[in-house]
């Protein structure tokens, strides 16, 4: 579970909400499941393994800022995506790069069934490096808000009040929020483990591959009207008690 820190600047809160914007950074590493692979896919599509095993544990910080990383262990990784080839390009003789579009959703849940962290992406780019008509064995997926590409944030987990995260907070969409999936180990299941592509671009056979996450937000917060009532209603707790 996470490292929990709770004490809150909340006089901090009321004499300064214009300070109600926070960058969040959010990682986590390839699944510690030496059985399974984060993603299977298929021709147009690829999701999680469905075998896999609440092994993730994501990691939260402050934008490398003063407060300490919190972690939270023991998820299940979701994930849902299609994609759609726009072409190849010859990057030097015989190597070639293989561009996607992807949309689709990612989530990462407790034991039980509530996810804390969840993603949707529109528009964004797989890039895999690769023969004319094959994979190599690593690439990338990649989203950042801009105009054609978008990830959106939601988090559901436990109110962090002195990160600015708090349950039910959606990202903006259009505030540069970014992510990128790195991946390794791409293969298929024929004998010699390439994946092979048809004339879409698209793999003929089952593939998988390892994969690791690093994105962030700006805007993963409640108004500042809303934080400083937080703030506020601490500050009156306070002077109840004295």
């Amino acid at each position: 579970m996470a490292s929990q820190k709770f004490p809150v600047a909340l006089l901090a809160c009321v004499l300064a909400p214009a300070a109600s914007a926070q960058q969040i950074t959010f990682s986590f590493a390839s699944d510690s499941d030496s059985n399974d692979p984060t993603f299977v896919g298929s021709s147009d599509t690829f999701g999680n393994a469905p075998s896999a095993e609440p092994d993730f544990s994501l990691l939260v910080d402050d934008g490398n800022g003063p407060l300490p990383t919190l972690e939270f262990a023991d998820l299940l990784f979701m994930a849902d995506f299609s994609i759609t080839s726009f072409g190849k390009t010859m990057i030097a003789p015989g190597l070639f790069l293989h561009n996607y579009s992807v949309d689709g959703v990612f989530a990462l849940s407790d034991a039980g069934s509530n996810n804390i962290l969840e993603a949707d992406v529109a528009g964004g780019v797989m890039s895999i490096v690769g023969g004319e008509n094959s994979w190599a064995t690593s690439g990338s997926i990649i989203t950042s808000d801009i105009d054609m590409s978008e990830i959106t944030y939601r988090w559901g987990g436990m109110d962090f009040p002195d990160y600015l995260i708090f349950n039910g907070q959606e990202s903006a969409g259009d505030d540069l929020d970014d992510g990128v999936f790195t991946l390794t180990f791409l293969a298929d299941s024929s004998s010699d483990g390439v994946v092979e592509l048809d004339d879409n671009g698209l793999p003929v056979e089952e593939w998988t591959a390892e994969a690791s996450f690093s994105g962030s937000t700006r805007s993963l917060i409640p108004t500042p009207g809303a934080v400083a009532m937080i703030g506020l209603g601490g500050l009156l707790g306070a002077v109840r008690r004295r």
